[in-house]
């Protein structure tokens, strides 16, 4: 084989072996992907905040900025452009390994009416229901938002503190947020 010979066989390996390198590697591990199994609805979205909000309410999903976040949620007005009723929104919540989704409503007064952990991940069911509780959270219903506060740092776990900072911070939302939907 002559010089060039060798050259356009070295040449035809080095491409060979550039192409096929990316196949060889490993693919990337996707932390978490599909171990936590299913997700488990413990409270339907809808039937949560239909229990969040008042009877007879004209309700509206809205979406405006607060602090630089846009939040999505619905308020509750007493008949047509009366006074805001309350005021509910739903959020999906990063715990230690997975998501859980949380629901919360505040009344006029800023008090919560109703918070609700809906789902979880099938693996994670129990640690949530330990920590924070399962659909509806009664010891909520009535307390204020700085209540709400209080509970979530005094909560034990990781999961449960970080369910119910979550309520916080999206009832302290909520309660803003009507406020300036009220003026």
């Amino acid at each position: 084989m002559n010089r060039v010979g060798r050259l356009l066989a070295c040449f035809s390996v080095f491409s060979l072996l550039a192409a096929a390198l990316p196949l060889l590697a490993p693919a990337p591990a996707l932390a978490h992907s599909g171990h936590a199994g299913p997700v488990i609805t413990f409270l339907d979205e809808r039937e949560a905040l239909k229990g969040m909000l008042p009877d007879g309410a004209k309700i509206t999903r809205r979406k405006q900025d607060l602090d630089g976040t846009v939040h999505t949620y619905f308020l509750a007005r007493s008949g047509d452009g009366g006074p805001v009723a309350g005021a509910a929104m739903t959020r999906t919540v990063k715990v230690e390994h997975g998501e859980v989704s949380v629901a919360v409503g505040v009344d006029a007064d800023g008090n919560v009416t109703q918070a609700a952990v809906l789902s979880s991940h099938r693996k994670y069911v129990p640690q949530v229901t330990a920590e924070a509780g399962k659909g509806v959270i009664d010891t909520l219903s009535g307390v204020s938002v700085a209540e709400l506060a209080k509970r979530a740092a005094a909560s034990g776990g990781e999961t449960g503190r970080a369910v119910l900072s979550a309520l916080h911070e999206m009832a302290r939302a909520l309660v803003a947020l009507s406020a300036a939907a009220g003026q």
